[in-house]
């Protein structure tokens, strides 16, 4: 069940609230905003990067915003819309306890990094 792949997003209610059959970051076109900053841990007092992305669907009826924190190798192509947002867990978690999260565009390769957290701020979807 997708919702169980989503568990350790925070504010994942949110986009199920928006959305309740949602299933697939895919859905997400257009990065609409981004903002990246380094901040201090509050826990730790290290400096960290955060990312938030607000995205939208191709019909603009669905959108959402998204924090990422603790992010590492982050790639941006352009502005340019993303063909394939994902939103996964790293295979090699594991071996790489600060990259927990994989986000990827699996078509056109327009963004990826990975984050250690992740919460769902806003999420709207709006009538067609």
């Amino acid at each position: 069940m997708e919702k169980e792949r989503y568990a350790e997003i925070k504010g994942m209610e949110k986009m199920y609230a928006a959305e309740p059959e949602f299933s697939f970051w895919g859905i997400f076109y257009h990065i609409i905003f981004l903002q990246a900053e380094v901040k201090s841990n509050e826990d730790t007092g290290e400096l960290e990067k955060i990312v938030i992305l607000e995205l939208e669907n191709m019909d603009r009826t669905m959108r959402a915003k998204i924090l990422f924190e603790g992010v590492s190798l982050f790639y941006m192509a352009g502005l340019d819309s993303v063909g394939g947002f994902d939103i996964d867990k790293n295979p090699d978690y594991e071996f790489d306890t600060e990259k927990k999260f994989m986000i990827i565009d699996y078509e056109s390769n327009a963004i990826s990094f990975y984050c250690k957290g992740i919460e769902v701020l806003e999420a709207e979807k709006r009538k067609e």
